[in-house]
């Protein structure tokens, strides 16, 4: 799975989980495509605190979940892990 596709799928969840907050169902649907993110980037809960500058509970509620990034938290997300970014990440070594 490429990353621009995990990425469509997670803001397709995020935008059906923010429709019915009331469902855990779908909340969970958003999370287990945060996970596809995380492993299409080669990255892990523990990196993203640091990237994207939010607290590593938040991190574990979304991932969890419980709760739903807000917008310019899943822009945050989109723009450091983009595999344009990923790209600059890698040619700078």
């Amino acid at each position: 799975m490429e990353v621009q596709e995990a990425f469509e799928q997670f803001e397709a969840a995020v935008r059906s989980a923010t429709a019915d907050r009331r469902s855990p169902e779908k909340k969970k649907t958003m999370a287990l495509c945060l996970r596809k993110i995380l492993v299409v980037t080669g990255k892990t809960e523990k990196d993203l605190p640091s990237i994207i500058r939010v607290d590593r509970t938040t991190i574990g509620r979304w991932l969890a979940g419980e709760s739903i990034p807000h917008r310019s938290q899943r822009e945050n997300l989109r723009r450091v892990l983009s595999p344009d970014s990923l790209e600059e990440t890698f040619s700078e070594d």
